[in-house]
């Protein structure tokens, strides 16, 4: 069996301990590189979710200018509504009216020929 030396001891336990260091060293350095880029891939996803965010509210403000051309219609819908019963409202008066109208016409025209009828009469008689 071989026989160490206490220096060549302390020099293996050096050797581990300086292999230790650099192992735990490139592993900070692996895991602060790791934690950089996932620091960077959350911006890169909170810069993204912030376009769909601006996208939706494109969206949204694109809808509800749909909506107020819809309600625009509506109310145009309305006035024309309004308008047309105004005028069915003329017609009814205006048929109310023409009927009187023409009850007048035919009394004046049978008063007419009745007078014509008359003075015809008057007229053979003479």
């Amino acid at each position: 069996m071989a026989y160490v030396t206490q220096d060549k001891f302390n020099e293996a336990i050096d050797e581990l301990g300086n292999h230790i260091d650099r192992r735990l060293t490139a592993l900070e350095t692996e895991v602060k590189s790791l934690r950089t880029d996932m620091v960077q891939g959350f911006e890169k996803v909170d810069q993204r979710f912030e376009a769909i965010d601006q996208r939706f509210e494109a969206i949204d403000q694109r809808f509800e200018a749909i909506d107020n051309r819809f309600e625009a219609i509506d109310q145009r819908f309305d006035a024309m509504d309004r308008k047309f019963e105004s005028i069915d409202q003329r017609f009814e008066n205006l048929e109310g009216s023409l009927a009187a109208s023409n009850k007048v016409h035919n009394d004046n025209h049978l008063e007419l020929k009745q007078m014509l009828g008359v003075l015809l009469q008057e007229i053979r008689s003479k």
